[in-house]
């Protein structure tokens, strides 16, 4: 009865742990700097990395580099308005990516992998 008890101890405790550690890894729209979307229903992927300020930097599947500028952010998204006067939405709740412009299709990605630090693109 002992063992049964200490094991289900053991395995709450062990949950408890990696609950906390996941939530103090999640990043929101404030922490985020650096984002590899993929999967689009479009096909590619596209990286978005901060190039310090309000200044991103975005890479696309077919290698063209281009530049974005933040224009908000909150909790959990950035929003960045890119040099094709594309509106773009980091969602890190949703997980996701949203690229959209006047007189073209939405592009909906989610989002890959993300981190804290800018990565050189």
């Amino acid at each position: 009865m002992h063992y049964k008890i200490a094991k289900l101890v053991f395995i709450c405790s062990t949950l408890f742990v990696f609950t906390q550690a996941s939530q103090a890894e999640e990043l929101k729209g404030g922490d985020v700097h650096y984002v590899l979307c993929g999967e689009s229903k479009q096909g590619g992927n596209v990286q978005y990395s901060s190039a310090g300020g309000e200044n991103w930097e975005y890479l696309d599947a077919n290698g063209t580099k281009g530049k974005a500028k933040e224009t908000d952010h909150d909790e959990w998204s950035v929003y960045l308005k890119d040099n094709q006067n594309a509106d773009v939405q980091i969602d890190m709740f949703k997980k996701t990516c949203k690229w959209s412009k006047k007189g073209s299709q939405t592009r909906d990605y989610k989002i890959m992998q993300s981190s804290k630090e800018a990565h050189k693109l």
